[in-house]
């Protein structure tokens, strides 16, 4: 209610305000050091249509400007935002809108994926992307629990070896944490707890659930 009494609202483009500076630090302490910077959004959609950006924009300013190219898994849900239905993994939802942002590709996963027989899984989603020409891959979105499209929680191990063929391979590797973010897993976020650093993750939901009208 204080935070409330002092800035009711204020938009972030070209402004910050001290509530918005002292949450970005202390989010990068809850992070350990693992990320740098924080980008405010207005919500999950748009931070993932973020994400997408700044992983396009990093290989062009890298000298690697072919690299437009975004995977992401069947039944996942980045969204509904046009840009975040280019990742849609529920067809259902990419109905009846019109065409659909290029420049992106389906990985197949399942919903019998398990902690028994992730590896197999791991090597089909490997051999799709490399037949996407990893030339022109930017980034690949996963998340550690796919939700709407029913709940799939993806093996650890896997994300991590797709970690190292992303690293291989110069392919950001995105996180979703937008449904597994602040505690859900049991760590504050999910990749916390796999041994993992990816390069992007996008958050949501409990990061704003406290506002009050």
């Amino acid at each position: 209610m204080n935070q409330a009494r002092e800035i009711a609202c204020l938009p972030l483009f070209s402004r910050a305000h001290q509530a918005a500076v002292d949450y970005a630090d202390r989010l990068l302490d809850y992070l350990n050091g693992d990320f740098s910077k924080i980008f405010y959004t207005s919500g999950g959609a748009e931070a993932i249509e973020t994400a997408l950006k700044i992983s396009r924009a990093y290989h062009c300013l890298t000298g690697n400007p072919q690299k437009t190219q975004v995977g992401h898994l069947s039944n996942s849900y980045n969204g509904v935002s046009l840009g975040a239905l280019s990742i849609m993994g529920i067809p259902s939802i990419r109905k009846n809108v019109g065409p659909i942002p290029a420049d992106s590709f389906e990985i197949p996963m399942s919903y019998e994926i398990n902690q028994d027989n992730w590896t197999e899984y791991l090597d089909k989603i490997e051999q799709v992307i490399l037949a996407q020409n990893v030339d022109n891959v930017a980034a690949i979105v996963i998340g550690p629990v796919i939700a709407a499209g029913g709940i799939i929680p993806i093996p650890p191990p896997l994300i991590r070896e797709l970690k190292n063929f992303c690293l291989t391979h110069n392919i950001l590797l995105i996180l979703d944490e937008i449904v597994t973010g602040y505690g859900r897993t049991g760590d504050l976020f999910a990749y916390q707890g796999m041994g993992i650093v990816p390069d992007l993750i996008t958050v949501a939901k409990a990061l704003h659930q406290a506002m009050l009208p």
